[in-house]
Parts: C-alpha cells; structure tokens; sequence
C-alpha cells in the first residue's frame, strides 16, 4: 500500500427493479491516523436522484456486515454535521454519537461508533 494508505474494499449498491447502480460504499479495513479522526471504517455514497429511498441504510447495513466478517467489532462512521440524510442513515443503524469536530478545513462534522 502507498504511505497513507490502508486496505479497503469498495461494493457498488444495485436496484434490482432498474438494474442501476444507486451507490457504493467504501469499507477501509483499518484506521490511520487521519481515518481514526475524520474518515473513519466506513463512507457510502447515494445519487442524488436515489435519495429517501432507504439506500443508504441498507448499504451502511451491508458494509457492516462486511466489517464483521474483518472481526471489527465497533466501527467509526463520520460525516458532515449538516448531512441531515447520512445522520439519520448512521442513527438508524445504531450509531452512538461520540464527539463533534471540526476538520482541517473548518467543516464541522460528527462521529459515530457502531457496534458489531
């Protein structure tokens, strides 16, 4: 791995009634310093146009799954304090809230543990 870096895997979300990719969702294996403050186990993506459909439930709930079969047993998820939509996706999937931050650039963001 390039210094920095960390071992991940990447699944992309299909709707199976369209066919499309809806999103994906990242799950780093490990933490590095930067990761175990502002990145953390897991980021996920929904388009736009597939929003408020429970996507992003099921896919942090998928790459959950993926985490146990790492034998993590409690997993960091950030994100933006303003991303009302990844809040609500992190608390519905058991997310305990442990701080709120700020990044390097000034954004404010929140992080979550979950237990496996």
């Amino acid at each position: 791995m390039p210094e920095g870096f960390v071992p991940y895997t990447i699944f992309y979300a299909l709707d199976i009634d369209t066919n499309n990719i809806v999103g994906q969702a990242s799950v780093r294996h490990e933490l590095n310093d930067y990761l175990n403050f502002r990145g953390g186990h897991i980021g996920y993506y929904v388009c736009p146009n597939q929003r408020k459909k429970g996507f992003g439930t099921e896919m942090l709930n998928e790459a959950l799954r993926f985490c146990k079969e790492l034998n993590l047993n409690k997993v960091l998820v950030t994100c933006d304090e303003t991303n009302i939509g990844s809040n609500k996706i992190i608390l519905n999937n058991y997310g305990i809230l442990d701080s709120k931050d700020i990044d390097s650039d000034g954004v404010n963001f929140n992080r979550y543990w979950i237990n496996i």
